[in-house]
């Protein structure tokens, strides 16, 4: 495993279904920290004992199993990473990609499996199965670029489409919304509203206006105005997007917080897991 694969702290964080997060302030916020395992820390794995997060490469004999050996507490995960050109694209439209990659993985036990797979498509056989969902992370020549969240609860996945941003795309983007930020490396978080049938919903507010403050630790929502961001938007547009920049992974070092406003229903809240100058994507259904 590439070295900096050791750097790249995945989170199993609340998720779907979570109630929303009470925020006296009404803006999005970092929520509890989280029980995250990082590489070569002590973590405690579902109230048992302790073990030391450590790396598991999918060529070693404890990778390689059916998934299922421990009980259902591990599955397979099959897919593709996509080359994306926009944070509004969805990850299945974009290019399978051609770049060298590596894809990153979080079993059960906290420890980490990876692929380097040739031609974009993966596959890790024994990914931590949870209620709470994981996060995969992908990684061009040995550089974090995206964390992007799977759901974990059912069996084993496949068809699971990854994004791979441009490198220059967070930055580039953030000069267009008239983004200054003081940030040193900082994380973006991409967020794609779905119905059930995975069509983006339009008319999602947050619970907070367009906002730009760095002593809070981020700048955004920013939504989208068809096939863009625009700074001037208070929802979601036809494509259901919304993005964060300048993101500070260390004020939100235990994660970040969106509240939703859907157009019907209940408010309700998405967690991410978020690391210097990584984009973290996540394509939430609204209940």
């Amino acid at each position: 495993m590439p070295p900096s694969a050791r750097r790249l702290a995945l989170s199993l964080v609340v998720l779907a279904g979570a109630p929303a997060v009470a925020c006296s302030q009404h803006f999005d916020h970092a929520p509890p920290a989280s029980t995250a395992c990082v590489p070569g820390e002590p973590c405690t794995i579902g109230g048992g004992g302790t073990s030391v997060g450590a790396e598991t490469g999918i060529g070693d004999s404890a990778a390689v199993s059916d998934g299922f050996s421990d009980g259902g507490l591990e599955i397979a995960v099959t897919g593709e990473v996509r080359s994306l050109l926009s944070f509004t694209a969805a990850p299945s439209t974009g290019a399978l990609t051609s770049t060298a990659i590596t894809v990153v993985g979080q079993r059960a036990d906290g420890s980490f499996l990876s692929a380097a797979p040739a031609g974009g498509v993966f596959t890790l056989l024994a990914v931590g199965r949870s209620t709470d969902g994981a996060w995969l992370g992908v990684q061009t020549s040995g550089v974090d670029d995206t964390l992007a969240w799977i759901d974990t609860s059912g069996g084993d996945l496949t068809g699971v489409d990854l994004p791979l941003y441009d490198p220059a795309l967070a930055a580039s983007t953030a000069v267009q919304m008239g983004v200054v930020s003081a940030v040193v490396s900082p994380a973006t978080v991409v967020l794609h509203l779905v119905d059930a049938t995975g069509k983006p919903v339009a008319g999602v507010a947050t619970m907070t206006v367009n906002y730009v403050d760095q002593t809070r630790g981020f700048s955004g929502p920013y939504f989208d105005n068809g096939d863009t961001l625009t700074s001037a938007a208070k929802t979601t547009g036809q494509l259901g997007t919304i993005v964060y920049f300048g993101v500070d992974p260390t004020v939100m070092a235990s994660g970040f917080t969106v509240s939703l406003l859907p157009p019907t229903g209940t408010a309700t809240s998405v967690a991410f897991a978020v690391k210097a100058d990584v984009v973290s994507y996540r394509a939430y259904v609204i209940p």
